[in-house]
This record gives structure tokens, C-alpha cells and sequence, in this order.
């Protein structure tokens, strides 16, 4: 070749590939719950050696305080979407379920219709439901409650310091606080038939 001879171009194809709308949400789920993982397992490795559990100050922030089965569940306020806060420990004397979620996870929405029905079906024993939502603004907490027509006091977290203190990695999560503020038990992922019932029981 003498240097007039222009070598021929390469022809690059390029290939989008689809993916299935309920992969990418899935994936972007699974990511999201990563992401809390990670941060509340970062608060966890860095607990000061001296503090005992469940010991500190408000100034130490959540770490201080972890949630720990059979101990006293840390108490939080957190605003509601009524305007109002509320606080863990005003339901002192009564069984407690939190139920930590979040709008794009779908096991979170099918779960709270049940939940409503089993905070009515309790309620002469005290029961109530905090649902804690996980970081979202409180008009897309408010639209989602709205479309699913229940009435459970909803919470939010904006900040996530309450989910991280509550050591949740996946959503939804259940935390079973009984009469005495003593946090008993804890359900992960999507509630199979019976199992709220189950953990509720010892709590009534």
C-alpha cells in the first residue's frame, strides 16, 4: 500500500439487549436491599469495643443502641404521614409488630392488607402495627397507602437511621415487640399463612 489506498472501515454492530420489565425490578430491589445491608452492617462493625449492648447517648447516635432479641427494643420517634410523631415508647403495655417497607417492594405491599386485618383482629388485646416506611418522601409513602386503602399508622424513615438500628437487611421485615418493650422476634421477606399468628401469640 502506497498511502493513497484508504483501508476499508470496519463495520461495528451493536446488539440491545431486553430485559424483562420484573428482572430489572428485581435487580433494582436486590440492589436496594444490598445497599441497607451494607450500611447497617457498617454501623454494627463499628459499635465502640468499650460500650456495652444497648448502652449510650443520643449523641452517639443509632449505634449506640442496636436492636437485640430479648432486650428492651430502642425506642425512636419518627414523624407519621398524619403530621403527627411517634414514638416506640408511648405503646408501652402493648404488643407491637414494626413492619419496615418500601413502595417498590412488592412482598411489602401484598403484606400490609393482612397486617391491617390482623391489627383489627387483635385489637381488643392492644395490637398495634407501625409501619415504617424505608426512606422514601412521605407523598410517594402517602399515594401508596392511599392506593392500597388501608390505615395503618405509617412512619418515615427518610434518614434510615431507624432501619439501621432495627439491623434490617431485606424487606419487608417484622419486629415483634411485646407488652414490656422487650423485642421478641423477627420475621424476614414475604409471611407465609400462619406465621404472623405464630410470633404474634406469645406477645398477647
Amino acid at each position: 500500500m502506497d498511502g493513497s489506498e484508504v483501508p476499508p472501515l470496519s463495520t461495528v454492530t451493536f446488539h440491545v439487549v431486553r430485559l424483562p420489565k420484573a428482572l430489572l425490578v428485581l435487580l433494582f430491589c436486590l440492589g436496594v436491599a444490598a445497599w441497607v445491608g451494607y450500611r447497617a452492617q457498617f454501623v454494627a462493625d463499628y459499635v465502640p469495643a468499650a460500650a456495652p449492648p444497648g448502652a449510650g447517648t443520643p449523641e452517639q447516635g443509632p449505634a449506640a443502641n442496636l436492636a437485640e432479641p430479648g432486650k428492651p427494643a430502642p425506642d425512636f420517634a419518627l414523624p407519621s404521614l398524619d403530621g403527627g410523631t411517634v414514638s416506640l415508647s408511648a405503646y408501652r403495655g402493648r404488643p407491637v409488630i414494626l413492619y419496615f417497607w418500601a413502595s417498590w417492594c412488592s412482598y411489602c405491599l401484598e403484606g400490609m392488607p393482612d397486617l391491617e386485618a390482623l391489627r383489627d383482629q387483635y385489637r381488643e388485646q392492644g395490637l398495634e402495627v407501625l409501619a415504617i416506611n424505608i426512606m422514601e418522601s412521605a407523598d410517594k409513602a402517602k399515594r401508596t397507602v392511599s392506593a392500597l386503602r388501608v390505615s395503618l399508622p405509617v412512619l418515615l424513615d427518610t434518614s434510615g437511621e431507624v432501619t439501621e438500628q432495627y439491623l434490617v437487611k431485606a424487606t419487608p421485615t417484622y419486629v415483634f415487640i411485646d407488652r414490656d418493650g422487650v423485642y421478641r422476634d423477627a420475621l424476614i421477606g414475604k409471611a407465609r399463612e400462619g406465621a404472623l399468628e405464630g410470633r404474634l401469640q406469645p406477645l398477647l
